[in-house]
């Protein structure tokens, strides 16, 4: 070889990255055998067959105006008690939900919660007290939440987490996440 070609083969000594970084590691890979193997914790399963499932995401989408805040309001309840929803079994009797909201107003949310719990024994009511928490929008002095690095209410969410740590946090529009 010419002292004026390079060997396109040749791995460098070099990182990528620097010449003080080690090489990047390659993405951890799953094969067919590992994944028909694994076996989900139960106690991940807040909702059967990976609906809801502790540390994912899940979303209900649909129009405006067709019921998704409620529903999530009511399966909160429901999971809070351990009741079934929908028809599901529920695994999550005890966890703690945050709704992060800015478009239910707190009329609209008593109007909601006083139908809502209206069947509820003292005591039921009392595990959903210590169960639920949701942003007061009448007490905000801004009309939407982010959450993305670098957003400035990302500070005031963490705080929150940290006075109030929840298990399960909606948000609600998702345009504010």
């Amino acid at each position: 070889m010419s002292k004026n070609t390079r060997d396109l083969n040749a791995v460098p000594d070099v990182s990528p990255m620097g010449d003080d970084e080690p090489p990047p590691q390659p993405l951890p890979l799953l094969d067919l055998d590992e994944i028909l193997a694994y076996t989900p914790d139960p106690r991940e399963e807040i909702w059967p067959d990976g609906i809801l499932s502790a540390g994912l995401p899940t979303g209900l989408i649909g129009a405006p105006g067709v019921g998704k805040s409620r529903l999530a309001l009511q399966a909160a309840i429901c999971t809070i008690l351990g009741w079934k929803f929908l028809g599901w079994e529920t695994r999550g009797q005890g966890l703690k939900w945050l709704f992060l909201q800015t478009e239910n107003s707190t009329r609209r949310l008593n109007f909601d919660l006083v139908a809502m719990t209206a069947h509820l024994t003292t005591e039921e009511r009392a595990e959903v007290r210590v169960a639920l928490r949701i942003l007061n929008v009448s007490a905000m002095d801004f009309a939407t939440i982010g959450m993305c690095d670098g957003h400035p209410d990302r500070a005031r969410i963490l705080a929150t987490l940290d006075a109030w740590p929840a298990d399960v946090v909606v948000v609600d529009p998702l345009r504010d996440a």
